[in-house]
C-alpha cells in the first residue's frame, strides 16, 4: 500500500488571483517562530512534512524554481486548473510517484490531518477503492485539497484533450470518453470545514488574519 512519502506533493499557485487583485501566492503568513512566509511557502512546508518530494504548480508564471523547489508548468497556458493537474500527474509518473497530493496555496488553515484523511481514503481497497479523494464543503468539491493517484492521468488527459478546464471533469464519463476516474468524497465536520476555507479576496484574507489564534501558522 502506498505511503504518503510515495506521493508527489504539489502546491497549486498558478491562479490569476483576479478577485484578490494581487498574486495571492505571495501574500504573507505567520510562521511558528514568529516570522513570516508566503502562502505558497506555507503550503509547501506542510506538504514537505508528509510527501517524499514537493514541487510548485505555478501555471504560466515561470521560473526555474520557487523557494528552491522545482516548478511544474501547465501543459498549456491559460487552459485552467486541469492543465495544471495533467502536468502534475505527468510529473508524478516521471518521478515514479504513486500520485499527487494537491494543495492550493490559498488554503492556509489546512493541517496535516486533513491531508492524512485524504491519503487514507485514496489507499482504500475493495468496495472503497478509488482513484482520487477530495473534501466537499457545503456541497462544493475542493479539488485542490485532494489526492490523485496516477490512475487519474488517462481521465485527466482525455478531459483536457476534450477542451475541459475544471478539475472535476475527470470524474465525468461524458467529458473523458468513458474513462472517468473514480472519486471518493469526504465530508468534514464543522471544525474541519473552517480549516478548508479558501482565500479569494482581500476581505477573506483580512478576516482570517484577524481571527487567527495566537501561535497559529
Amino acid at each position: 500500500m502506498a505511503q504518503a512519502s510515495d506521493f508527489l506533493g504539489v502546491v497549486f499557485a498558478g491562479g490569476e488571483s483576479r478577485r484578490m487583485g494581487q498574486d495571492k501566492a505571495l501574500l504573507p503568513w505567520p510562521t511558528e517562530a514568529g516570522g513570516s512566509q508566503s502562502l505558497m511557502e506555507r503550503a509547501a512546508v506542510l506538504l514537505e512534512g508528509m510527501c517524499g518530494r514537493v514541487e510548485i504548480a505555478r501555471g504560466p508564471r515561470g521560473g526555474a524554481a520557487v523557494a528552491g523547489r522545482p516548478v511544474i508548468h501547465d501543459v498549456a497556458e491559460g487552459a485552467g486548473p486541469l492543465a495544471g493537474l495533467v502536468a502534475a500527474l505527468e510529473r508524478a509518473r516521471e518521478l515514479e510517484a504513486a500520485g499527487v497530493v494537491a494543495l492550493a496555496c490559498d488554503m492556509p488553515l489546512v493541517q496535516s490531518g486533513e491531508l492524512s484523511s485524504l491519503l487514507d481514503a485514496a489507499a482504500a481497497t475493495g468496495d472503497g477503492a478509488c482513484d482520487a479523494a477530495m473534501w466537499v464543503v457545503d456541497g462544493r468539491e475542493q479539488p485542490l485539497c485532494a489526492v490523485y493517484r496516477l490512475a487519474c492521468l488517462p481521465a485527466a488527459r482525455a478531459a483536457f484533450d476534450a477542451g475541459k478546464r475544471r478539475l472535476v471533469a475527470i470524474f465525468d464519463p461524458a467529458a473523458t470518453g468513458g474513462r472517468a476516474a473514480v472519486l471518493k468524497r469526504l465530508h468534514p465536520d464543522e471544525k474541519t470545514s473552517v480549516r478548508l476555507v479558501n482565500l479569494n479576496t482581500v476581505t477573506d484574507y483580512d478576516r482570517v488574519m484577524r481571527d487567527l489564534p495566537p501561535g497559529a501558522h
